[in-house]
């Protein structure tokens, strides 16, 4: 039986948007993120391409990792 489809919420779409374009001011790979937080790639890649939805814990994580406050990855508004 095939798995379901996960459809990704336009706050999921902002906040790994915001993840890709810190990742870039900071000139990081998505390889040093997951060395940063002790991932395997493939877990940034699902997440950043929001194959996998994020969960608060993979925000805090992925802010720490940023040197980020994890609101800074939060959009100011999102439409619903």
């Amino acid at each position: 039986m095939p798995e379901p489809t996960y459809t990704p919420s336009k706050l999921q779409k902002a906040v790994t948007g915001n993840m890709r374009m810190m990742l870039a001011q900071k000139n990081l790979s998505r390889a040093e993120l997951a060395r940063r937080v002790s991932r395997d790639p493939a877990w940034v890649t699902r997440r950043l391409n929001d194959v996998t939805a994020l969960t608060l814990d993979d925000v805090s994580t992925v802010a720490v990792a940023l040197e980020v406050d994890p609101a800074d990855l939060f959009p100011v508004e999102v439409g619903s």
